[in-house]
């Protein structure tokens, strides 16, 4: 009977001493310890749905599953979930059954960042904080950690409907009773792996006269510094200083959801400014912008309220270069024409954004051209880029362009009016044009128009009027006043080559209507010292090709001028075009036609007179 009495008693003490251990470890006090301390501080409800277990590794801890804070008072739905939050124990906790609030790790949260339509904003507590009880929570000058892990957060502004989000956060966020707040991790931004860091002074302070804010942002495509506040009483509205980085435009559009063509240029971006933004509104004053080796000043304005993005700028520069967005130059073989190119050309790009630009350029380089001091400026709608040039110093002249650009088309269109005055015409039409031929004081008027998917497209459906005006000028390859000597005697293939072949002239000029490639003029006119020269003809422009007919004379004595009875013809590829009287056959039977030009009354005497007269003239002019 005694030993009955004595196990009867180990059971009953051991059951006591399993119920306190059982009611020692349980950690349901941690649940009405942390809404206690939630609500004074933020005057939200913390909401546990998953009930709260003890967990000894990786440390002593308090779990809790399924976790829903509250929006603050008057705003329905929850500011965060989670599926689980830890809250770090230790032993003296248990015992006391007096929860000290340290840090909080939350695993897989989703935060809400709200601002309904009538302006209140979801982070903003209604608590006071520093009214919590002693030994119930952390000192209040020590922050409360929260330990992101597989978190998400999002932005929404009901009034303008401004949103952003990010995913794949890991964050260390460090939150005191004054409102500040540290935030240092990493999350990702539209799929790509980005580190951010942020300090906020006071979250309260956003909803009303804003507050300091310092945000570094550092991924592939992107690096951001912003020093200044940030407000939302009216929208997410920025001041402050802002720098960003980016090593390729193309692959910064890209992460931001567009798609820019081609390989060329658009490296090496810069930007640094007073940043002042008012919802979805940018202005960047005093900004440098560097692009591709070039640097800008000026101000710039971001628009994002509208469906397309309307970006408007007032920029200065050294030098704009339009050298690294060209294609590659092909290389071709002695003087055989390359051909036009037939690499794709799209305009439909332009479609994505709308804007204007003014930009003040003391030197504007293209393909080897330099240009300058210039202004330019251009505006950018629905697809349509009309860009003009006013005044702009090109080789030793003035020009005033306007060029456009229309992708709204199914085939790509490209207008061009021109006027350039007193231009050194060797340099321009050589960079612009590939003629080496013609030299001089230079005045050009154009108004062409071309479409199609490629440059050769565009060659063939060129059209409008183009007129040219050269003023002691020289044509290389070809010298006239021996060319009249001579014609009678062989054909000439091509312009001919060394300073016996050249032409000095007073003035030449001529008009041209285009249409379909073809460039038409009834009115050339050559005129120096010992010729004049008349005619017409037409440009191939498509197969790059001449078809001419000139009256050439040439003075031979006092008062005294000789022309041929026939016309001389220039006809065939413009590099090495055959020049030859227009006789009947005369490439069938060369002896035969030049017997019949002999016919026609120009004698052997008058071509010796013409010969001897232009090189008399041509050593009088150049020395040779």
């Amino acid at each position: 009977m005694k030993k009955r009495l004595v196990w009867i008693g180990v059971a009953i003490v051991l059951g006591l001493f399993a119920a306190g251990a059982w009611a020692f470890i349980q950690p349901g006090f941690a649940v009405t310890a942390l809404q206690d301390y939630v609500m004074r501080k933020t005057g939200r409800t913390l909401l546990v749905n998953g009930g709260a277990r003890l967990e000894f590794a990786p440390q002593l801890s308090v779990r809790l599953d399924d976790v829903f804070l509250s929006n603050p008072e008057g705003m329905e739905g929850n500011f965060a979930r989670a599926a689980s939050a830890h809250l770090p124990l230790q032993i003296s906790d248990l015992i006391q059954r007096k929860l000290r609030i340290r840090s909080i790790a939350l695993d897989r949260p989703v935060f809400s960042f709200l601002v309904d339509r009538d302006g209140h904003s979801s982070w903003v507590s209604a608590g006071k904080g520093g009214q919590g009880k002693p030994g119930n929570s952390a000192s209040a000058k020590e922050p409360l950690t929260l330990l992101v892990e597989n978190g998400s957060a999002s932005f929404l502004d009901e009034r303008n409907g401004q949103a952003f989000s990010l995913e794949d956060a890991s964050a260390n966020i460090a939150i005191n009773d004054e409102g500040e707040l540290g935030v240092e991790g990493t999350a990702s931004l539209n799929k790509q792996f980005a580190r951010i860091e942020a300090q906020v002074k006071s979250l309260k302070r956003l909803g009303e006269d804003g507050s300091p804010l310092d945000l570094t942002i550092t991924a592939p495509a992107l690096t951001v510094n912003f020093t200044g506040r940030l407000a939302t009483h009216d929208g997410l509205n920025l001041a402050g200083a802002i720098d960003a980085t980016a090593p390729d435009l193309r692959h910064l559009a890209k992460w931001l959801g567009s798609d820019v063509t081609g390989n060329a240029g658009l490296k090496n971006f810069s930007l640094a400014g007073a940043l002042d933004s008012t919802g979805a509104v940018f202005n960047l004053s005093n900004a440098n912008v560097a692009l591709d080796g070039m640097v800008a000043t000026g101000d710039m304005t971001l628009d994002l309220t509208k469906k397309t993005p309307n970006v408007n700028s007032t920029l200065s520069t050294d030098v704009f270069s339009l050298d690294p967005y060209l294609p590659a130059k092909k290389a071709s073989a002695g003087k055989e024409s390359p051909g036009w190119d037939i690499s794709p050309v799209a305009f439909d790009r332009l479609r994505g954004v709308d804007g204007s630009l003014k930009l003040s350029a003391f030197q504007v380089k293209w393909n080897g051209a330099e240009i300058g001091p210039a202004e330019l400026s251009g505006t950018l709608k629905d697809g349509k880029l009309e860009t003009s040039v006013q005044d702009a110093t090109l080789y030793g002249g003035k020009a005033t362009a306007k060029i456009t650009l229309d992708g709204t088309q199914d085939s790509p269109v490209l207008q061009l009016v021109l006027d350039a005055q007193g231009i050194k015409g060797e340099t321009f039409l050589r960079e612009f044009a590939g003629v080496e031929w013609l030299a001089g004081n230079t005045g050009l008027q154009a108004s062409l128009t071309a479409s199609g998917h490629n440059q050769r497209e565009m060659m063939s459906t060129l059209a409008g009027k183009f007129r040219i005006d050269v003023s002691d000028g020289e044509i290389t390859g070809l010298n006239i006043a021996d060319m009249v000597s001579t014609v009678n005697r062989a054909l000439s293939d091509g312009w001919g080559e060394g300073p016996e072949n050249l032409t000095s002239f007073d003035t030449a000029q001529a008009s041209f209507v285009i249409s379909d490639g073809i460039a038409k003029t009834t009115d050339v006119q050559i005129s120096g010292p010992a010729f004049a020269v008349t005619g017409g003809g037409e440009i191939d422009m498509l197969r790059r090709a001449l078809d001419f007919k000139f009256d050439p004379k040439v003075v031979t004595g006092s008062n005294e001028t000789t022309e041929l009875p026939v016309q001389v013809a220039v006809k065939g590829p413009w590099q090495a075009p055959k020049i030859y009287p227009d006789v009947e056959g005369i490439f069938d039977d060369p002896e035969a036609a030049y017997d019949t030009l002999r016919d026609l009354g120009v004698s052997e005497k008058t071509f010796k007179e013409i010969g001897k007269t232009g090189k008399k003239l041509f050593k009088d002019l150049f020395g040779n």
